[in-house]
């Protein structure tokens, strides 16, 4: 009788733990902390230093002020606006983007016009394009790299060439110091390599010209440097080929996030 009594307790013992196992309530796993380097809410803005140098080594300064604000449909897709206001000296150049942002990256609905332009008109006819260019990955790691933009050409049935892409490669994270207008800013940054190659004619080697990025967490982009060319078209989407002897730097002095 004592047995039994005992394998009773024993059994009940063993119930009531696997019970008060099996109703706690199913841990959640912790949350990850995806970084933002692209915060683009309604009226957030941006203001930056810009340096411009020539082949001929005048350098001019001015700075451009960005805005994202509305947005719009473009054949079925939905896109914020960039307002761009690049002031250099008495002149003033104001331009609209049309940009969306993913969960991967972020993605300029881009116009080809200028660079169409530059070819003859037996290859325009050949070309090939998509309508956006990733200029952003938000999500870094070592050895990262991704397509921003290609055009490609078709010579005949089977042959083709590509003479306009970018590319791009995640380098390393850098401390950047920043000299804004409210004082001295040491912040963490994501630095970005992109690199540009074109050739108008497929029997000619390619053109390469390079420019560099670094965003910051919760702000954005602080610093553009490298080839006009390369930098405006990370930076707004833009395909144009007529700045290609000049280089530009672009310092953040001012942001204000919403």
């Amino acid at each position: 009788m004592l047995r039994i009594l005992k394998y009773i307790v024993i059994t009940v013992t063993v119930l009531i733990f696997l019970f008060s196992c099996t109703s706690k309530e199913p841990t959640a796993p912790p949350s990850v902390q995806i970084p933002d380097y692209f915060p683009n809410s309604d009226g957030t803005n941006y203001l930056f230093t810009v340096t411009e140098t020539d082949s001929t080594g005048i350098l001019r300064t001015g700075t451009r002020y960005v805005l994202y604000d509305g947005d719009t449909l473009i054949n079925g897709t939905s896109y914020k606006f960039q307002k761009d206001s690049v002031k250099m000296g008495t002149e003033i150049v104001e331009r609209i983007s049309n940009f969306r942002k993913s969960e991967i990256g972020v993605f300029y609905f881009i116009d080809t016009s200028g660079f169409a332009a530059a070819l003859p008109d037996t290859l325009r006819n050949r070309m090939t394009v998509t309508s956006e260019m990733q200029t952003l990955l938000l999500l870094f790691a070592e050895g990262s790299f991704w397509q921003v933009f290609k055009v490609t050409i078709a010579l005949q049935p089977g042959i083709t060439y590509a003479p306009y892409r970018i590319t791009a490669n995640y380098v390393k994270e850098a401390i950047v110091l920043l000299h804004l207008v409210g004082g001295d800013l040491n912040v963490t940054a994501q630095k970005i390599k992109y690199d540009l190659e074109f050739r108008l004619d497929p029997e000619e080697p390619s053109q390469k010209f390079t420019a560099f990025s670094w965003v910051a967490d919760k702000i954005g982009t602080i610093k553009v440097e490298g080839n006009a060319i390369v930098v405006n078209t990370i930076l707004n989407g833009e395909l144009n080929l007529d700045d290609s002897s000049k280089t530009v730097t672009q310092d953040l002095i001012h942001y204000n996030i919403l």
